[in-house]
């Protein structure tokens, strides 16, 4: 049936079984493997005090500052408490929904469909749509962010976006030099500015906020096109990213 579950203290292995179900992780720097199973279920990380590298990509979570020399070099039998925190990594399995800590949380996505919520603190979200080994996803993904604020942050490819109202803005155009050949290409449209770009009327008709569109290897094809709906219907800040390939 429909479970809120809570892990323990120590290294577990969490199945929360059919339906919905809500799956809250403890602070407790134990490494555990949570799986949600059938159903829309949810991965929740909100008491987390410390800020958390969330990968959707690969279903991982750790601290974000970990020392990754040490953690390439360390030694699994060592019960350092100190030491034992950056040896935390939790892996999870079929969970559609993942909610962020309290701190200022990375969360990486990209290749699968997900529900996002960045919760407390001033997020980053990055966008990696590019498996390992270089496999781009094909076809039609959908991403919802729930509580883009204009504090957070969305990067791609180098490139860093911030919510202006309901208006996407570039945050960093120093670092991405257009004419640069190894820079990422993009064209932003909003619809509140009316104005810019040559396909705001094929874009206006689907009722969006933002349409960004990406080239990443500069080539002078957009490989990569994002619609951005704001909504400050379900938390305030609400935001649903569409990615179309």
């Amino acid at each position: 049936g429909r479970d809120y579950v809570s892990d323990g203290w120590g290294s577990d292995r969490v199945d929360a079984g059919d339906d919905d179900d809500h799956v809250k992780a403890t602070e407790d720097h134990d490494s555990d493997y949570f799986f949600g199973g059938l159903g829309t279920d949810a991965i929740d990380y909100s008491t987390f005090e410390r800020s958390l590298r969330i990968d959707t990509n690969s279903a991982s979570v750790r601290y974000k500052d970990r020392d990754e020399d040490w953690y390439k070099d360390r030694d699994r039998d060592d019960d350092d408490d100190d030491d034992r925190e950056d040896d935390w990594e939790d892996r999870y399995e079929d969970f559609e929904y993942v909610r962020g800590g309290r701190d200022d949380d990375e969360i990486v996505f990209g290749y699968r469909e997900v529900e996002l919520e960045g919760n407390d603190g001033a997020d980053v979200f990055i966008f990696n749509d590019v498996r390992e080994g270089g496999e781009e996803i094909v076809g039609f993904t959908r991403y919802e962010i729930k509580d883009f604020q204009p504090h957070d942050r969305l990067v791609i490819g180098g490139a860093e976006f911030q919510r202006d109202g309901d208006a996407l803005r570039q945050l960093n155009p120093e670092n991405t030099n257009q004419a640069d050949p190894d820079a990422l290409r993009f064209e932003i449209w909003n619809y509140a500015d009316q104005s810019g770009l040559n396909f705001r009327d094929e874009v206006e008709s689907r009722k969006v906020d933002a349409y960004l569109r990406i080239d990443r290897s500069n080539d002078g094809v957009w490989d990569r096109e994002i619609e951005f709906m704001f909504s400050d219907d379900d938390v305030e800040g609400g935001t649903f990213i569409t990615n179309i390939v």
